[in-house]
């Protein structure tokens, strides 16, 4: 599956919250993305900006990150930017919550 292409063409939050748990469903599991940063489960717009962040800050923290936990980066930031298309008013003020200290350096860009 194409998962950048699904995102872009999710129409609504219900449909990329369902392809972000189809992708954690298919993820590798062991040494790949670090546990800390494997998602279980996403339920809210907000969990997508949250990983988003999370995931970013780990990725730029890692020294020789697998191209697994890259992709895993890459597929949130895109879910991310796709709720801030399908509802531009939900962006936050400070453009990323309280913990998007260094989420304008985003190492995960595809």
């Amino acid at each position: 599956m194409n998962w950048h292409k699904e995102l872009a063409n999710a129409l609504n939050l219900n449909a990329v919250i369902q392809l972000l748990n189809d992708y954690i469903a298919v993820l590798p599991v062991g040494r790949e993305i670090p546990p800390a940063y494997k998602p279980l489960v996403v339920r809210r717009a907000e969990d997508v900006h949250r990983w988003h962040r999370l995931l970013t800050a780990g990725l730029a923290a890692t020294d020789s990150p697998s191209t697994a936990f890259h992709d895993l980066c890459v597929v949130f930031m895109r879910a991310s930017a796709r709720l801030y298309e399908l509802a531009p008013d939900s962006r936050p003020a400070n453009g990323g919550g309280d913990d998007a200290a260094g989420s304008n350096q985003a190492p995960c860009a595809p």
